[in-house]
């Protein structure tokens, strides 16, 4: 018996069709690239690529060194205005810290979700965009990958805009 719906097919299939059909509509030209997007579980990666020549013209991932370091130093400069903060108003449970909170981890999982996947994914848009203004690219055509323009795909792009490209 076969069956029907998505009962049968697993989430990377269903992501790859719609990502077949979305490909069938968008291009990217010399003059108007396409920004592609792929995420995985821990990390964004974004391509600007002339499907005319068949060449990446720029390419980011959250995991290059020069994204991570500028990442980790906006959240230290963050953390330290949280760490005066949060010991300032511990009204006697500033001994909390390591077991306190959801789960038992503390105020390590709390500094990682104030800026979290989706901050660095904003934060490698920006810096896509810089890079690809640097090579002339102005105006682009975004792909989504099949992925839902929800979440880190949408922090992505806009950081993207944040950055100067125009789609």
């Amino acid at each position: 018996m076969r069956k029907s719906g998505k009962l049968g097919k697993s989430r990377r299939l269903r992501r790859k069709r719609r990502h077949a059909r979305i490909r069938k509509k968008v291009h990217g030209t010399g003059d108007r690239p396409r920004l592609v997007v792929h995420r995985s579980l821990r990390n964004i990666e974004g391509q600007v690529v002339d499907d005319d020549a068949g060449r990446t013209m720029v390419g980011l991932s959250t995991l290059s060194p020069a994204l991570r370091e500028a990442v980790a130093g906006e959240k230290d400069a963050e953390t330290d205005v949280g760490d005066e903060s949060s010991e300032a108003g511990a009204g006697g449970k500033a001994g909390a810290g390591k077991k306190g909170g959801k789960g038992g981890k503390g105020a390590a999982a709390a500094k990682v979700k104030e800026g979290g996947k989706a901050a660095a994914a904003r934060a490698a848009g920006k810096m896509l965009a810089e890079q690809a203004r640097a090579r002339g690219v102005s105006r682009v055509v975004f792909d989504r990958g099949g992925f839902r323009y929800h979440g880190r795909v949408k922090a992505f792009a806009e950081g993207a805009r944040e950055g100067g490209l125009e789609f």
